[in-house]
């Protein structure tokens, strides 16, 4: 429950506008002194959920975080950024990263996220479905082309960050790849 406060400032705004207003009308009824206090006290604690909601990075936030800057990093053609997001022992994500982005210009890169499950108490394990959208030109032939397919995205926490530790499509993209590669 804590969360929904935690995730969005929405709920502290609006408990503090309807807080608030409840206190303004005491005070404008009678002007006493106790009614300006709650008012002032209102809005202070409204304030402070609000500035507590931005300090605080809930494991949600910091996966959704984590898969922007992942996408970021995709659409910059920045490979060792993409690796230093992905868990060490991941060696089929590192592997498809490693041999797909250099033959690729990454023209666009970004992803509509659908929903982020988190397992774990605390979270230690996210699985993120989300739907990418990935312009890119083959550096050798030249062909264009974008991408758009459903995907899962796993995530574990490794010292403290959420790390890519696998993903899976709907669609096996890297076997239009792999015929790029061999020139067909």
């Amino acid at each position: 429950m804590l969360d929904v406060f935690l995730e969005s400032p929405v709920p502290a705004l609006a408990l503090g506008a309807v807080a608030a207003t409840v206190a303004g009308l005491i005070y404008s009824a009678n002007k006493s002194g106790m009614a300006l206090a709650a008012l002032v006290g209102v809005l202070l604690l409204t304030i402070a959920a609000v500035l507590t909601e931005l300090a605080i990075e809930t494991p949600h936030e910091q996966v959704v975080r984590t898969l922007s800057e992942l996408f970021a990093a995709i659409e910059a053609d920045d490979l060792p950024a993409v690796l230093a997001m992905v868990d060490p022992a991941a060696s089929n994500v590192r592997s498809d990263a490693q041999t797909l982005m250099p033959e690729f210009h990454i023209e666009t890169a970004n992803a509509n996220l659908r929903e982020v499950t988190l397992t774990g108490s605390p979270p230690d394990t996210a699985v993120a479905q989300l739907k990418p959208f990935v312009l890119a030109a083959h550096r050798r032939s030249g062909m264009r082309g974008g991408g758009q397919d459903d995907l899962s995205v796993t995530l574990r926490r490794v010292d403290g960050r959420w790390l890519i530790s696998d993903y899976s499509g709907s669609e096996v993209w890297q076997r239009g790849a792999s015929e790029l590669r061999r020139g067909k």
